[in-house]
């Protein structure tokens, strides 16, 4: 359920009509977005360490989801922290690193010459940010 609510509302948070003319829209989502992400990580760390892995899962993806779900814990925690001390700018930088990964893996399949991510058998290559996503 976390998931769901950080998911929609954080990418609804952004919205220029939904800012326009409601100045405490994004207080409000971010009231609620906190708490979220914070159980979206700690159950994210949870499942990595005491679930047992699906087939196919080695020891780096364990890794690799243990180190994003320290990273998004942490740009909570100094996310709210920056807000706290009125550090607008520093906030933004701590709440948008999702978004500027979601961007750089756009940027990077869209540059002229990029392989598509089919190889000759039809089987879709892994990307980075699906490594993330499990």
């Amino acid at each position: 359920m976390s998931v769901t609510v950080y998911s929609l509302l954080g990418a609804l948070q952004f919205v220029p009509l939904l800012r326009r003319g409601r100045q405490n829209w994004h207080r409000i989502a971010g009231r609620i977005l906190v708490p979220a992400g914070v159980l979206v990580a700690l159950s994210g760390l949870w499942m990595n360490f005491f679930y047992s892995r699906p087939p196919g899962d080695g020891e780096s993806l364990v890794l690799v989801r243990f180190v994003v779900g320290l990273a998004m814990l942490a740009c909570i925690v100094l996310a709210v922290l920056a807000i706290r001390r009125r550090d607008f700018s520093s906030h933004g930088a701590w709440t948008g690193w999702v978004i500027n990964l979601a961007a750089a893996e756009y940027i990077i399949r869209r540059r002229p010459g990029h392989r598509s991510n089919r190889t000759s058998a039809g089987l879709r290559q892994p990307r980075a940010v699906d490594a993330l996503a499990t």
